[in-house]
């Protein structure tokens, strides 16, 4: 307990004080829509900073976001390739990519690996093994912007 001012500032108050003024620039990084292939992009800096000075309440809360893209089980699995299905129905005939409407599992992998999140790892490393060679996120990135 540190006395500045006739004012007492317990040490978890500065802790939260600290963790709001850090999250004020990445607020809307997190408010992610879901299946976003943005989303290790984006949450990627807040993970590396919570890591870093152990924010564990900031960093667990962007792990199980980060786990909701990801299938855990069959059945998850199969919701989730239903929904990858019901996207790719009317891109067909046109040369969108559904890479650019489902999370990016290299990324993904990428993000799991350096901040310990291993639940993702199968349906990611599953998803980037059925993808076709010919979509190429950042090609087809560079393309739409």
């Amino acid at each position: 307990m540190h006395s500045y001012c006739s004012y007492t500032i317990r040490g978890e108050y500065l802790s939260h004080l600290i963790i709001v003024e850090l999250m004020k620039p990445f607020r809307s990084s997190l408010s992610l829509k879901r299946y976003d292939p943005d989303t290790p992009l984006r949450v990627e800096p807040i993970l590396r900073m919570a890591s870093k000075y152990q924010f564990d309440s900031i960093r667990n809360a962007i792990a199980e976001r980060i786990k909701e893209d990801w299938p855990t089980n069959f059945r998850e699995w199969e919701q989730f390739e239903a929904h990858i299905g019901a996207l790719s129905r009317p891109l067909d005939d046109g040369l969108l990519v559904l890479d650019l409407l489902i999370p990016e599992p290299a990324s993904a992998i990428c993000l799991a690996r350096r901040y310990d999140i291993p639940q993702i790892l199968p349906a990611a490393f599953l998803a980037l093994s059925s993808m076709r060679i010919e979509h190429d996120f950042d090609k087809h990135r560079a393309m739409g912007d």
